[in-house]
């Protein structure tokens, strides 16, 4: 009895301090349930069956498992007429096994991984961004992307449209910099103005570096420069109003013209368009001021408003122009947006709180708010609804509106607009909502959802990333509202 326990125990013993060579596991799960602590693949010719590895005889590739997909008597990785996957593709002949790739000739299979990742020994689309083509020039994590800052161009000019801008085609200029020179990387001008009266068609953007803070006041037009729209690339520029007398705006603009990381602060209108001529923002912040004043269309991506004082609106379009905004945080204002009944207006990954007025009164515009969140809002409203008016041919799809304590028995949200998938703090939820607690992590100043709110894992469509720029979803579905939980 007793050399009998003893023998357990010796291969108990022994068995703990020489691993089993032939144990195996093929995924972090199954590892855990064999308590073995890492992935542990079989060798070529063998497959793994219930944690141990054996031989793997067949007559036809049929019968092999996917991880030695090749049967070659045995099942093994490849041969000669079975090439290796890009993770692991040169095929050693001898062993019938795949390793690493050493330089590109050895990718010249994979049509779209040509190029060899010394560090994985994985053929990839990339290993920088000279392996990528102009249409998407930026190599990130092996996978060629559209540019999406100034920073992803060695240009320092990302174009809206997620190209990088030749350098022949930039201005350059810093503070430092001599106005009698070229404007080009190697002689950069110095100022803003020079840099203005130098565009023209061939060279409409401008990439601008500050130091400090800069006074600043341009108005620019036909007279000023020939290029037919400016692109102002800031480089997190603080931008402030040119000392003395009546605050003037920053730029005063009569040809389209979009500015691109920077901050504004402390103008009566920071940006002023004319005759038609559209605004476009990308990564902008613009605070202490009264109103963004445009007389064109206006697109904004990644837009920071606060301190807004405007009596009527932090934007103003003047015409029949559309307003399309993506990603933006909007708080402390009177209102958010002024426009004309025939704009159409387009509201995406929008967050708004802390606006005295009622935001949005688009009762008769045509458009969408799609993933958006507008919460401790129009308390000073005197006429319902409280958050948002608007009409039959305008949507709100997959947004929060909550303001409990809106004035007196009025609503939050009134149509007939459409809602689908949203939550509506109105005491009888409009069709396509609920009034469902969105449950805030501050109902007063942090309006982020707790992982346990009705707008988690609640719709199952939605963009790519939220207002912060966390990837969607999350989780299994996409949250309602401006903010996904990662």
């Amino acid at each position: 009895m007793y050399r009998f326990i003893f023998a357990l125990l010796a291969v108990a013993t022994f068995g703990c301090t020489k691993p089993n060579p032939k144990a195996c596991c093929l995924t972090g799960d199954d590892c855990r349930s064999a308590e073995l602590p890492e992935i542990k693949m079989c060798a070529s010719g063998e497959f793994c069956d219930h944690h141990t590895c054996v031989a793997a005889t067949c007559s036809s590739d049929s019968e092999c498992p996917a991880e030695h997909p090749v049967c070659a008597g045995a099942c093994v990785d490849c041969d000669a007429t079975h090439e290796c996957p890009a993770k692991a593709p040169v095929c050693a002949l001898a062993t019938y096994s795949c390793g690493s790739c050493a330089t590109d000739n050895d990718c010249q299979g994979f049509a779209s991984a040509p190029h060899c990742d010394l560090t994985t020994g994985a053929c990839v689309q990339c290993v920088s961004a000279l392996d990528c083509p102009a249409g998407t020039p930026v190599c990130d994590a092996n996978q060629c992307r559209l540019c999406a800052t100034d920073d992803d161009c060695a240009s320092e000019a990302c174009a809206l449209d997620g190209t990088c801008v030749p350098e022949s085609n930039v201005l350059y200029g810093h503070p430092g910099g001599n106005d009698s020179g070229q404007c080009t990387k190697a002689d950069p001008c110095g100022s803003l103005i020079q840099m203005v009266a130098k565009s023209d068609a061939n060279h409409e953007h401008i990439s601008y570096h500050l130091t400090q803070t800069t006074p600043t006041r341009l108005i620019i037009g036909q007279n000023s420069t020939s290029a037919p729209a400016l692109f102002m690339h800031l480089h997190g520029a603080t931008l402030v109003p040119a000392t003395g007398g009546t605050l003037q705006p920053l730029f005063d603009s009569s040809i389209p013209i979009a500015f691109m990381d920077a901050d504004l602060s402390g103008n009566t209108t920071p940006i002023v368009t004319q005759n038609g001529a559209s605004l476009t923002l990308r990564h902008v912040t613009v605070h202490d001021s009264q109103r963004l004043a445009v007389a064109g269309a206006f697109v904004a991506k990644q837009l920071s408003i606060y301190n807004n004082t405007d009596a009527t609106a932090a934007i103003v379009v003047t015409g029949p122009y559309d307003v399309t905004i993506d990603r933006g945080q909007i708080h402390d204002a009177v209102s958010v947006l002024s426009v004309p009944s025939a704009s159409h207006v387009h509201l995406t990954n929008l967050m708004v709180w802390n606006v005295t007025n009622r935001p949005f009164n688009l009762a008769l515009n045509a458009g969408d708010l799609q993933f958006s969140t507008i919460a401790k809002s129009g308390g000073s409203t005197t006429t319902a609804p409280c958050i948002l008016s608007c009409g039959s041919q305008f949507h709100v799809t997959s947004s929060i509106i909550w303001q409990p304590q809106c004035n007196g028995t009025f609503q939050d949200a009134a149509g007939p607009c459409s809602f689908q998938s949203s939550i509506v703090s109105n005491a009888n939820a409009p069709a396509g909502t609920t009034n469902a607690n969105p449950m805030f992590v501050d109902p007063n100043a942090d309006f982020h959802i707790r992982p346990t709110s009705a707008a988690r894992d609640a719709v199952d469509t939605g963009p790519a990333v939220d207002f912060e720029g966390d990837a969607r979803p999350g989780g299994p579905k996409y949250d309602i509202g401006a903010d996904e939980i990662p």
